[in-house]
């Protein structure tokens, strides 16, 4: 839908309480959506708006049914940087995977197995330079690493420190 104004009049005939009921109200559309519509700014689009007793939607209502990191693609918990990827075989019920997993697999070339752990060597867990990952065949092997007990070479997958250039 294009409209065309081409003088004050016949923009206020197309921007009638009937079109923004339909357009911002039921179809949802943005203010600067409707603005390119109309070809006029969004300025014009809230002043009539105004005029004609429309309430604006808040933030939280312009964002409703999206998800909560939808502008960026990845979000953090508890330290951890997660990725958006839905399609991922091993993704959480939100379709986020941890990006260190993810550094690892495109390293490795194959999917983690979800008993195998990582290990950050710094401590900082959302620094996911190759050269600052470990992996280890189990949670205890990845314990007894962190606590200084007796552990395996085999039990380290993959060590970032023999990566070249590594920390």
């Amino acid at each position: 839908m294009n409209l065309l104004a081409k003088d004050k009049k016949e923009l206020q005939r197309i921007l009638t309480f009937d079109f923004f009921q339909k357009e911002y109200i039921k179809n949802r559309k943005s203010i600067r959506t409707i603005a390119k519509i109309a070809k006029c700014s969004g300025d014009t689009i809230l002043k009539h708006m105004q005029k004609l007793n429309i309430p604006r939607r808040t933030l939280s209502e312009s964002h409703k049914g999206l998800r909560y990191c939808w502008f960026k693609g990845w979000s953090k918990n508890r330290g951890y940087k997660y990725i958006y990827f839905p399609k991922h075989r091993y993704a959480n019920q939100k379709g986020y995977v941890a990006e260190h997993r993810l550094v690892l697999e495109t390293q490795l070339g194959r999917y983690l197995k979800p008993k195998e752990k990582t290990h950050h060597i710094n401590g900082k867990k959302d620094d996911n330079e190759i050269e600052n990952l470990m992996l280890f065949s189990s949670h205890s092997a990845h314990k007894r690493f962190e606590m200084g007990g007796h552990y395996t070479q085999e039990e380290i997958i993959f060590d970032g420190r023999k990566v070249k250039g590594g920390k």
